[in-house]
């Protein structure tokens, strides 16, 4: 399999901005998804970001754009945290279809709540 196996992307809506700065190591043979990055900032308008990309379970590209602090001008780090708010439910479904399109997918697995005492 040659494309990545898990896309992980998060966005951080501060104020508008067109210049994106990049922060991480850039990888000549995924350039393309930096442009595509850049792009979709531009495109919403949204003033900084991150797009980790996963294959075979390790991290291979790793990459901040545009500003998490646009009035400081502090730039988007690899490793900036951000507040999902409530994405979570969206990225939990999207990660369950498709683990459950998986072959080796078996929801029968054993779950047991912790005990309150």
């Amino acid at each position: 399999m040659k494309a990545p196996h898990a896309l992980s992307l998060l966005f951080l809506s501060l104020v508008h901005l067109t210049a994106h700065a990049q922060t991480g190591v850039p990888i000549p043979k995924l350039a393309r998804f930096d442009t595509a990055m850049s792009a979709l900032l531009t495109q919403y308008k949204v003033p900084g970001g991150q797009l980790a990309l996963t294959y075979q379970g390790k991290l291979v590209y790793s990459r901040g754009f545009g500003y998490a602090d646009t009035s400081a001008k502090v730039p988007v780090q690899p490793n900036s945290l951000f507040r999902l708010a409530s994405l979570s439910k969206q990225i939990t479904s999207i990660t369950i279809l498709h683990w459950s399109r998986r072959e080796s997918s078996d929801w029968r697995i054993p779950y047991s709540a912790p005990r309150v005492s």
